[in-house]
Protein backbone atom coordinates (compact mmCIF):
# COMPACT_ATOMS: atom_id res chain seq x y z
CA UNK A 1 0.00 0.00 0.00
CA UNK A 2 1.58 3.41 -0.95
CA UNK A 3 2.86 5.94 1.23
CA UNK A 4 0.06 8.20 3.05
CA UNK A 5 0.27 12.03 3.29
CA UNK A 6 -1.08 13.08 7.06
CA UNK A 7 -2.56 16.38 7.34
CA UNK A 8 0.13 17.67 9.07
CA UNK A 9 3.12 16.73 6.36
CA UNK A 10 1.35 19.14 4.01
CA UNK A 11 -0.10 22.45 6.49
CA UNK A 12 2.21 24.99 8.00
CA UNK A 13 1.09 28.14 9.76
CA UNK A 14 1.04 31.45 8.10
CA UNK A 15 -0.49 34.27 10.05
CA UNK A 16 -2.85 31.69 12.08
CA UNK A 17 -4.62 30.45 8.46
CA UNK A 18 -3.74 26.90 7.40
CA UNK A 19 -2.10 26.91 4.39
CA UNK A 20 -1.32 23.78 2.34
CA UNK A 21 1.58 23.54 0.44
CA UNK A 22 2.77 22.43 -2.55
CA UNK A 23 3.70 19.12 -2.07
CA UNK A 24 -0.18 18.22 -2.96
CA UNK A 25 -0.58 19.52 -6.10
CA UNK A 26 -2.37 18.32 -9.03
CA UNK A 27 0.54 16.71 -10.79
CA UNK A 28 2.35 15.53 -7.20
CA UNK A 29 2.79 11.44 -8.08
CA UNK A 30 2.80 11.08 -4.51
CA UNK A 31 -0.80 12.20 -4.13
CA UNK A 32 -1.56 10.70 -6.90
CA UNK A 33 -0.54 7.07 -5.58
CA UNK A 34 -2.48 8.37 -1.90
CA UNK A 35 -5.45 8.88 -4.00
CA UNK A 36 -5.61 5.50 -6.08
CA UNK A 37 -5.50 3.77 -2.54
CA UNK A 38 -9.02 4.99 -1.95
CA UNK A 39 -10.43 6.22 -5.45
CA UNK A 40 -10.82 4.64 -8.89
CA UNK A 41 -8.82 5.65 -11.83
CA UNK A 42 -12.10 7.92 -12.87
CA UNK A 43 -12.61 9.29 -9.23
CA UNK A 44 -9.02 10.21 -9.06
CA UNK A 45 -9.60 12.19 -12.70
CA UNK A 46 -12.36 14.07 -11.43
CA UNK A 47 -11.40 14.70 -8.21
CA UNK A 48 -7.99 16.29 -9.36
CA UNK A 49 -9.98 18.63 -12.04
CA UNK A 50 -12.53 19.89 -9.49
CA UNK A 51 -9.56 20.61 -7.19
CA UNK A 52 -8.09 23.08 -9.55
CA UNK A 53 -11.81 25.49 -9.12
CA UNK A 54 -12.71 24.38 -5.70
CA UNK A 55 -10.93 25.93 -2.31
CA UNK A 56 -11.96 25.31 1.41
CA UNK A 57 -10.17 27.58 2.88
CA UNK A 58 -8.20 30.78 1.58
CA UNK A 59 -4.85 29.38 -0.17
CA UNK A 60 -5.53 25.36 0.94
CA UNK A 61 -5.39 22.99 -1.51
CA UNK A 62 -8.83 20.56 -1.90
CA UNK A 63 -6.35 17.39 -2.89
CA UNK A 64 -3.89 18.46 0.09
CA UNK A 65 -7.25 18.00 2.12
CA UNK A 66 -8.11 14.33 0.31
CA UNK A 67 -4.97 13.10 1.35
CA UNK A 68 -5.94 13.92 5.32
CA UNK A 69 -8.67 11.84 4.67
CA UNK A 70 -6.70 8.98 3.44
CA UNK A 71 -5.30 7.86 6.55
CA UNK A 72 -8.30 5.90 7.37
CA UNK A 73 -6.89 3.01 4.91
CA UNK A 74 -3.64 3.37 7.26
CA UNK A 75 -5.68 2.37 10.30
CA UNK A 76 -3.68 -0.53 12.06
CA UNK A 77 -0.64 1.79 11.83
CA UNK A 78 -2.22 4.91 12.75
CA UNK A 79 -2.98 5.30 16.98
CA UNK A 80 -3.82 8.88 16.52
CA UNK A 81 -7.26 8.08 15.14
CA UNK A 82 -9.45 6.74 17.23
CA UNK A 83 -12.33 4.46 15.80
CA UNK A 84 -14.83 7.35 15.52
CA UNK A 85 -12.66 8.92 14.06
CA UNK A 86 -12.08 6.34 11.33
CA UNK A 87 -15.54 5.75 10.91
CA UNK A 88 -16.10 9.38 9.97
CA UNK A 89 -13.61 9.92 7.23
CA UNK A 90 -14.38 6.34 5.56
CA UNK A 91 -18.19 8.01 5.63
CA UNK A 92 -17.18 11.16 4.39
CA UNK A 93 -15.32 9.50 1.35
CA UNK A 94 -17.75 7.27 0.82
CA UNK A 95 -19.74 10.49 0.14
CA UNK A 96 -17.71 11.95 -1.85
CA UNK A 97 -17.57 8.78 -4.15
CA UNK A 98 -21.42 9.75 -4.27
CA UNK A 99 -21.53 12.85 -4.89
CA UNK A 100 -19.01 12.64 -7.67
CA UNK A 101 -20.35 9.66 -10.00
CA UNK A 102 -22.23 11.57 -11.96
CA UNK A 103 -19.38 13.27 -13.40
CA UNK A 104 -18.21 10.35 -14.51
CA UNK A 105 -20.99 7.93 -15.07
CA UNK A 106 -23.58 9.10 -17.64
CA UNK A 107 -26.48 6.89 -16.67
CA UNK A 108 -25.76 8.92 -13.14
CA UNK A 109 -25.74 12.01 -14.45
CA UNK A 110 -28.60 11.56 -16.47
CA UNK A 111 -30.54 10.56 -13.50
CA UNK A 112 -29.01 13.13 -10.93
CA UNK A 113 -28.58 15.92 -12.52
CA UNK A 114 -30.32 15.89 -15.74
CA UNK A 115 -34.02 14.38 -14.97
CA UNK A 116 -36.75 15.82 -15.76
CA UNK A 117 -38.13 15.10 -12.10
CA UNK A 118 -37.01 18.08 -9.84
CA UNK A 119 -37.27 14.92 -6.70
CA UNK A 120 -33.83 13.58 -8.10
CA UNK A 121 -32.33 16.83 -8.64
CA UNK A 122 -33.32 18.21 -4.73
CA UNK A 123 -32.26 14.98 -3.45
CA UNK A 124 -28.76 15.47 -5.51
CA UNK A 125 -28.33 19.07 -4.07
CA UNK A 126 -29.20 17.32 -0.39
CA UNK A 127 -26.01 15.32 -0.39
CA UNK A 128 -23.80 17.49 -2.14
CA UNK A 129 -25.14 20.31 0.72
CA UNK A 130 -24.62 17.88 3.64
CA UNK A 131 -21.04 16.75 1.96
CA UNK A 132 -19.95 20.13 2.01
CA UNK A 133 -21.30 21.10 5.90
CA UNK A 134 -19.26 17.61 6.98
CA UNK A 135 -15.57 19.28 4.96
CA UNK A 136 -16.48 22.29 7.22
CA UNK A 137 -16.58 20.34 10.42
CA UNK A 138 -13.41 18.65 9.65
CA UNK A 139 -11.81 21.60 8.68
CA UNK A 140 -13.16 23.46 12.02
CA UNK A 141 -12.29 20.87 14.70
CA UNK A 142 -8.72 21.51 12.72
CA UNK A 143 -8.59 25.25 12.65
CA UNK A 144 -11.67 26.54 14.85
CA UNK A 145 -10.29 30.21 14.68
CA UNK A 146 -11.30 29.28 10.53
CA UNK A 147 -14.85 29.58 11.36
CA UNK A 148 -15.18 33.41 9.59
CA UNK A 149 -13.56 32.33 6.56
CA UNK A 150 -15.57 28.87 6.26
CA UNK A 151 -18.24 31.28 6.03
CA UNK A 152 -17.37 34.03 4.26
CA UNK A 153 -16.37 31.16 1.37
CA UNK A 154 -20.09 30.63 0.85
CA UNK A 155 -21.84 34.30 1.32
CA UNK A 156 -22.66 33.92 -2.84
CA UNK A 157 -24.71 30.76 -1.90
CA UNK A 158 -28.20 32.44 -2.45
CA UNK A 159 -30.38 29.61 -1.76
CA UNK A 160 -31.71 26.26 0.48
CA UNK A 161 -33.08 22.60 -0.13
CA UNK A 162 -35.96 23.83 1.85
CA UNK A 163 -35.66 27.17 -0.91
CA UNK A 164 -35.48 24.84 -4.11
CA UNK A 165 -37.83 22.11 -2.96
CA UNK A 166 -40.89 25.14 -2.61
CA UNK A 167 -39.70 26.53 -5.57
CA UNK A 168 -39.88 23.21 -7.77
CA UNK A 169 -43.67 23.46 -6.60
CA UNK A 170 -44.16 26.27 -9.22
CA UNK A 171 -45.29 25.85 -12.75
CA UNK A 172 -41.89 27.00 -14.92
CA UNK A 173 -40.23 24.28 -12.98
CA UNK A 174 -41.71 21.37 -14.61
CA UNK A 175 -40.29 20.29 -17.64
CA UNK A 176 -42.56 20.10 -20.75
CA UNK A 177 -41.75 17.33 -23.71
CA UNK A 178 -40.48 20.17 -26.25
CA UNK A 179 -37.76 22.90 -24.65
CA UNK A 180 -35.78 25.53 -26.41
CA UNK A 181 -32.48 25.22 -26.87
CA UNK A 182 -30.77 28.68 -26.56
CA UNK A 183 -26.92 29.60 -27.41
CA UNK A 184 -25.52 31.97 -24.71
CA UNK A 185 -22.38 34.49 -24.36
CA UNK A 186 -21.29 34.62 -20.10
CA UNK A 187 -18.33 35.81 -18.80
CA UNK A 188 -15.19 33.45 -17.58
CA UNK A 189 -16.88 32.27 -14.53
CA UNK A 190 -15.26 33.38 -10.69
CA UNK A 191 -12.02 31.27 -9.03
CA UNK A 192 -11.82 29.33 -6.12
CA UNK A 193 -15.28 28.82 -4.95
CA UNK A 194 -16.70 26.20 -2.57
CA UNK A 195 -17.73 22.43 -3.11
CA UNK A 196 -20.79 22.71 -2.58
CA UNK A 197 -21.24 25.64 -5.45
CA UNK A 198 -19.04 24.13 -7.89
CA UNK A 199 -21.29 20.89 -7.78
CA UNK A 200 -24.41 21.56 -7.15
CA UNK A 201 -26.65 20.81 -9.36
CA UNK A 202 -29.15 23.97 -9.72
CA UNK A 203 -28.23 27.83 -10.36
CA UNK A 204 -29.87 30.35 -9.30
CA UNK A 205 -28.37 33.23 -11.02
CA UNK A 206 -25.34 33.60 -13.46
CA UNK A 207 -21.98 35.15 -12.38
CA UNK A 208 -19.60 38.03 -13.47
CA UNK A 209 -16.19 38.47 -13.60
CA UNK A 210 -15.50 40.93 -10.94
CA UNK A 211 -12.32 42.17 -13.05
CA UNK A 212 -14.75 44.14 -15.44
CA UNK A 213 -16.45 45.85 -13.34
CA UNK A 214 -13.00 48.06 -13.10
CA UNK A 215 -13.87 50.96 -16.37
CA UNK A 216 -10.83 50.30 -17.73
CA UNK A 217 -11.35 46.81 -18.39
CA UNK A 218 -13.79 45.61 -21.47
CA UNK A 219 -15.81 41.91 -21.28
CA UNK A 220 -15.05 39.20 -22.56
CA UNK A 221 -17.17 36.75 -23.24
CA UNK A 222 -17.56 32.68 -23.66
CA UNK A 223 -20.35 30.61 -24.93
CA UNK A 224 -23.13 28.43 -23.38
CA UNK A 225 -26.41 26.48 -23.55
CA UNK A 226 -29.28 25.85 -22.69
CA UNK A 227 -31.51 23.03 -23.17
CA UNK A 228 -34.52 23.49 -21.31
CA UNK A 229 -33.65 24.83 -17.93
CA UNK A 230 -30.50 23.07 -18.00
CA UNK A 231 -27.00 25.35 -18.09
CA UNK A 232 -23.79 23.29 -20.34
CA UNK A 233 -20.66 25.10 -20.06
CA UNK A 234 -17.00 23.97 -20.55
CA UNK A 235 -14.90 25.13 -17.63
CA UNK A 236 -11.77 26.07 -19.12
CA UNK A 237 -10.02 25.98 -15.72
CA UNK A 238 -10.94 22.11 -14.81
CA UNK A 239 -12.49 21.00 -18.33
CA UNK A 240 -15.05 19.93 -16.68
CA UNK A 241 -18.91 20.58 -17.32
CA UNK A 242 -21.22 20.22 -14.91
CA UNK A 243 -24.78 21.08 -15.61
CA UNK A 244 -27.09 23.12 -13.67
CA UNK A 245 -30.52 23.56 -13.57
CA UNK A 246 -31.77 27.23 -14.08
CA UNK A 247 -34.82 28.49 -11.47
CA UNK A 248 -34.93 31.85 -9.75
CA UNK A 249 -33.44 35.12 -11.25
CA UNK A 250 -31.37 32.37 -13.62
CA UNK A 251 -34.25 31.21 -14.70
CA UNK A 252 -35.83 34.29 -15.68
CA UNK A 253 -32.51 35.89 -17.38
CA UNK A 254 -32.46 32.14 -19.35
CA UNK A 255 -35.88 32.14 -20.41
CA UNK A 256 -35.34 35.50 -22.30
CA UNK A 257 -32.50 34.31 -24.13
CA UNK A 258 -33.63 33.86 -28.16
CA UNK A 259 -33.63 30.26 -29.11
CA UNK A 260 -31.93 28.52 -31.48
CA UNK A 261 -34.32 25.59 -32.39
CA UNK A 262 -37.00 23.28 -29.94
CA UNK A 263 -35.88 19.80 -29.44
CA UNK A 264 -38.67 17.19 -29.46
CA UNK A 265 -37.08 14.37 -28.30
CA UNK A 266 -35.89 15.23 -24.63
CA UNK A 267 -35.62 11.57 -23.61
CA UNK A 268 -33.26 10.75 -26.75
CA UNK A 269 -31.11 13.43 -26.47
CA UNK A 270 -30.45 13.60 -22.87
CA UNK A 271 -28.60 10.04 -22.45
CA UNK A 272 -26.45 11.16 -25.56
CA UNK A 273 -25.72 14.48 -23.94
CA UNK A 274 -24.64 12.59 -21.02
CA UNK A 275 -22.43 10.25 -22.86
CA UNK A 276 -20.74 13.24 -24.20
CA UNK A 277 -19.91 14.97 -20.94
CA UNK A 278 -18.72 11.86 -19.75
CA UNK A 279 -16.49 11.69 -21.91
CA UNK A 280 -14.99 15.34 -21.77
CA UNK A 281 -15.11 15.09 -18.05
CA UNK A 282 -12.54 12.18 -18.27
CA UNK A 283 -10.79 12.38 -21.67
CA UNK A 284 -10.60 15.99 -22.74
CA UNK A 285 -8.37 18.66 -21.57
CA UNK A 286 -9.23 22.60 -22.36
CA UNK A 287 -7.16 24.08 -25.06
CA UNK A 288 -8.23 27.40 -26.40
CA UNK A 289 -7.68 25.97 -30.48
CA UNK A 290 -8.37 22.94 -30.12
CA UNK A 291 -11.34 21.98 -27.52
CA UNK A 292 -12.16 25.50 -26.15
CA UNK A 293 -16.44 26.23 -24.76
CA UNK A 294 -17.45 26.97 -28.60
CA UNK A 295 -16.31 23.66 -29.92
CA UNK A 296 -17.77 21.43 -26.46
CA UNK A 297 -20.95 22.52 -27.49
CA UNK A 298 -20.86 22.51 -30.98
CA UNK A 299 -20.64 18.51 -30.30
CA UNK A 300 -23.64 18.76 -28.07
CA UNK A 301 -25.44 20.51 -30.98
CA UNK A 302 -24.43 17.83 -33.30
CA UNK A 303 -25.96 15.33 -31.22
CA UNK A 304 -28.89 17.22 -32.11
CA UNK A 305 -28.16 17.97 -36.01
CA UNK A 306 -28.19 21.58 -35.27
CA UNK A 307 -25.47 23.89 -37.07
CA UNK A 308 -25.11 27.81 -36.89
CA UNK A 309 -25.84 30.03 -39.57
CA UNK A 310 -22.50 30.25 -42.04
CA UNK A 311 -22.55 33.74 -42.79
CA UNK A 312 -23.58 36.89 -41.24
CA UNK A 313 -22.31 38.47 -37.63
CA UNK A 314 -23.30 35.30 -35.62
CA UNK A 315 -20.72 33.33 -37.79
CA UNK A 316 -17.76 35.28 -38.14
CA UNK A 317 -18.06 35.54 -33.58
CA UNK A 318 -18.38 31.72 -33.37
CA UNK A 319 -15.40 31.70 -35.68
CA UNK A 320 -13.45 34.19 -33.05
CA UNK A 321 -14.63 32.03 -30.30
CA UNK A 322 -13.94 28.64 -31.61
CA UNK A 323 -10.37 29.75 -32.75
CA UNK A 324 -9.47 32.27 -29.74
CA UNK A 325 -11.00 30.32 -26.97
CA UNK A 326 -12.80 31.09 -23.70
CA UNK A 327 -12.67 34.91 -22.44
CA UNK A 328 -10.38 36.16 -25.77
CA UNK A 329 -13.46 38.02 -27.65
CA UNK A 330 -14.94 41.30 -26.82
CA UNK A 331 -18.57 41.19 -27.63
CA UNK A 332 -18.59 42.33 -31.31
CA UNK A 333 -20.56 42.67 -34.25
CA UNK A 334 -19.42 42.74 -37.60
CA UNK A 335 -20.23 43.78 -40.78
CA UNK A 336 -18.16 42.23 -43.34
CA UNK A 337 -20.73 40.35 -44.76
CA UNK A 338 -22.91 43.33 -45.51
CA UNK A 339 -21.73 45.16 -48.84
CA UNK A 340 -23.18 48.72 -49.06
CA UNK A 341 -25.26 47.67 -51.95
CA UNK A 342 -26.72 45.29 -49.37
CA UNK A 343 -29.75 46.49 -47.56
CA UNK A 344 -28.44 45.76 -44.35
CA UNK A 345 -24.98 47.19 -45.06
CA UNK A 346 -26.84 50.50 -45.60
CA UNK A 347 -28.78 50.30 -42.53
CA UNK A 348 -25.54 49.49 -40.59
CA UNK A 349 -23.70 52.64 -41.84
CA UNK A 350 -26.56 54.63 -41.12
CA UNK A 351 -27.06 53.54 -37.76
CA UNK A 352 -23.48 53.92 -36.85
CA UNK A 353 -23.22 57.40 -37.85
CA UNK A 354 -26.18 58.53 -35.79
CA UNK A 355 -25.51 56.48 -32.69
CA UNK A 356 -21.86 58.07 -32.82
CA UNK A 357 -23.04 61.84 -33.51
CA UNK A 358 -25.63 61.06 -30.56
CA UNK A 359 -23.14 59.43 -27.93
CA UNK A 360 -20.36 62.31 -29.59
CA UNK A 361 -17.57 59.05 -29.40
CA UNK A 362 -16.39 57.00 -31.69
CA UNK A 363 -16.97 53.21 -31.25
CA UNK A 364 -14.19 50.74 -31.32
CA UNK A 365 -13.25 48.83 -34.17
CA UNK A 366 -11.47 45.50 -34.72
CA UNK A 367 -8.97 45.24 -37.63
CA UNK A 368 -11.65 43.48 -39.52
CA UNK A 369 -14.16 46.84 -38.85
CA UNK A 370 -16.24 44.94 -37.13
CA UNK A 371 -18.04 47.03 -34.31
CA UNK A 372 -16.92 46.78 -30.66
CA UNK A 373 -19.61 47.51 -27.52
CA UNK A 374 -17.33 48.98 -24.56
CA UNK A 375 -20.55 49.96 -22.68
CA UNK A 376 -24.31 49.27 -22.60
CA UNK A 377 -25.63 52.45 -23.72
CA UNK A 378 -23.32 52.36 -26.78
CA UNK A 379 -24.82 48.79 -27.71
CA UNK A 380 -28.80 50.34 -27.23
CA UNK A 381 -27.62 53.63 -29.04
CA UNK A 382 -26.52 51.52 -32.13
CA UNK A 383 -29.73 49.38 -31.55
CA UNK A 384 -31.90 52.29 -31.32
CA UNK A 385 -30.65 53.78 -34.55
CA UNK A 386 -30.71 50.87 -36.41
CA UNK A 387 -34.36 50.10 -35.35
CA UNK A 388 -35.25 53.49 -37.04
CA UNK A 389 -33.44 52.77 -40.50
CA UNK A 390 -35.07 49.02 -40.29
CA UNK A 391 -37.94 48.80 -38.04
CA UNK A 392 -38.65 45.33 -39.14
CA UNK A 393 -35.23 44.27 -37.96
CA UNK A 394 -36.64 41.55 -35.75
CA UNK A 395 -38.39 39.89 -38.66
CA UNK A 396 -35.93 40.46 -41.30
CA UNK A 397 -32.60 39.86 -39.57
CA UNK A 398 -33.51 37.92 -37.27
CA UNK A 399 -29.95 36.16 -36.15
CA UNK A 400 -28.75 39.68 -36.26
CA UNK A 401 -30.98 40.37 -33.90
CA UNK A 402 -30.68 37.81 -31.68
CA UNK A 403 -26.84 38.36 -31.30
CA UNK A 404 -27.40 42.02 -30.59
CA UNK A 405 -30.05 40.85 -27.74
CA UNK A 406 -27.79 38.57 -26.30
CA UNK A 407 -24.99 41.42 -25.82
CA UNK A 408 -27.83 43.41 -24.33
CA UNK A 409 -28.12 40.57 -21.46
CA UNK A 410 -24.56 40.61 -20.43
CA UNK A 411 -24.53 44.06 -19.56
CA UNK A 412 -28.06 43.74 -17.55
CA UNK A 413 -25.88 40.84 -15.92
CA UNK A 414 -23.44 43.03 -14.90
CA UNK A 415 -26.08 46.06 -14.32
CA UNK A 416 -27.36 43.78 -11.87
CA UNK A 417 -24.33 42.92 -9.93
CA UNK A 418 -22.93 46.74 -10.06
CA UNK A 419 -26.39 49.25 -10.62
CA UNK A 420 -23.98 52.48 -9.95
CA UNK A 421 -21.40 51.53 -12.84
CA UNK A 422 -21.92 53.90 -15.60
CA UNK A 423 -20.76 51.16 -18.03
CA UNK A 424 -23.35 49.00 -17.33
CA UNK A 425 -26.28 51.17 -17.36
CA UNK A 426 -28.73 50.62 -20.07
CA UNK A 427 -29.78 54.25 -22.29
CA UNK A 428 -32.41 56.72 -20.88
CA UNK A 429 -31.96 59.69 -22.41
CA UNK A 430 -35.16 61.15 -23.87
CA UNK A 431 -36.79 59.00 -27.15
CA UNK A 432 -34.00 56.64 -26.67
CA UNK A 433 -34.38 53.57 -24.11
CA UNK A 434 -32.92 50.05 -23.73
CA UNK A 435 -34.85 48.50 -27.24
CA UNK A 436 -34.38 45.18 -25.37
CA UNK A 437 -36.22 46.13 -22.59
CA UNK A 438 -35.63 45.04 -18.87
CA UNK A 439 -35.35 41.34 -18.34
CA UNK A 440 -35.88 41.68 -14.66
CA UNK A 441 -39.84 42.92 -15.91
CA UNK A 442 -40.60 39.67 -17.63
CA UNK A 443 -43.59 37.88 -17.40
CA UNK A 444 -44.35 35.33 -15.09
CA UNK A 445 -42.33 32.03 -15.83
CA UNK A 446 -44.19 29.41 -17.42
CA UNK A 447 -43.41 25.73 -18.60
CA UNK A 448 -43.35 27.37 -22.40
CA UNK A 449 -40.46 29.20 -21.44
CA UNK A 450 -38.75 25.68 -21.29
Amino acid sequence: MGQTIGIDSVREEEGGIMKYTSNAENDNPLVDLTLKNVFTDQEVTILKKISKRVTLLRESSFLSFLSFLMNVNETSNNEQLNKEEKEEKQRIINKIKQCIKPFYESESLSTNYLSTSFENTLDTLNNILELDRELKSILIKQEPTNITILESNDEDIVFTAEEIKKESENEYMKIPNKVKVRFLLLTQRENNVSFRKYCNPVIAKFRVDKSFTDNKQHIHIKPALLIGPWLFELDSITSLCIPKRCYSTAAYLASDIPELSTLANLDEVIPKVSKLIVDCNLSKHYHSHHYNSQIFIENILALMNYEFPKSGAIYDLIQELKLKGDGACEMFFSITHYSETNPFGSFVKSALQSAEKALKVTLKRTQNNAIVFRTHTELDMFVSKLLQVCPNLFEDYHYEWNLLKRFDRIFWLYHFHDTNNEKFKELSSGEDVCPFGNPSRIRTLTTEYW
